[in-house]
C-alpha cells in the first residue's frame, strides 16, 4: 500500500474505532478531503486536556496545530462553527509513516477506556 493509502487506513481504523466506542463522539472537518494522518474528534462530556493528560505515549494535542500551547479554545474550531465547550472536548490525533496497526488498535482501546472513565467522574467545583 503506497504511504498516503496505508496512513489513511489507520487513521480511518482509529477514527471508526473511536466513533463506534464512544457514544456521541463527532469527526471534524471534510469526511474525506483531509489530510490522511490527521484526525479531529469531538469527545461531548470530556475536558480534552484531562483525557491527553492520561494518555502518556498518545500522539495527540487539543485544538489545532494553530493553537498548541494556548489556554484559550482554538480558533480553527470555533470558525468550522464548534462551540467554546466543542472545542474544548477536541483532540487532534496524528498517525504516521512508522505508527503501525497494532499501535492504532492499543491507542484506540486506551483512548475509548480513558474517556468512558472520565465521563463517569464527577466534576470538579
Amino acid at each position: 500500500m503506497p504511504p498516503p493509502t496505508r496512513i489513511r487506513a489507520l487513521r480511518d481504523r482509529l477514527q471508526d474505532h473511536l466513533l463506534a466506542a464512544i457514544p456521541g463522539a463527532r469527526v471534524n472537518g471534510h469526511p474525506h478531503r483531509r489530510l490522511p494522518g490527521n484526525l479531529s474528534l469531538t469527545l461531548p462530556g470530556i475536558e480534552a486536556a484531562d483525557l491527553l493528560d492520561r494518555l502518556p505515549g498518545i500522539a495527540a494535542s487539543t485544538g489545532s496545530a494553530c493553537n498548541t500551547g494556548s489556554g484559550e479554545p482554538s480558533h480553527v474550531l470555533t470558525a468550522i462553527g464548534l462551540t467554546r465547550a466543542q472545542a474544548r472536548a477536541t483532540l487532534r490525533f496524528s498517525v504516521g509513516r512508522t505508527t503501525t496497526a497494532t499501535e492504532v488498535e492499543q491507542a484506540a482501546r486506551l483512548i475509548a477506556r480513558t474517556a468512558h472513565a472520565l465521563a463517569r467522574t464527577p466534576t470538579r467545583a
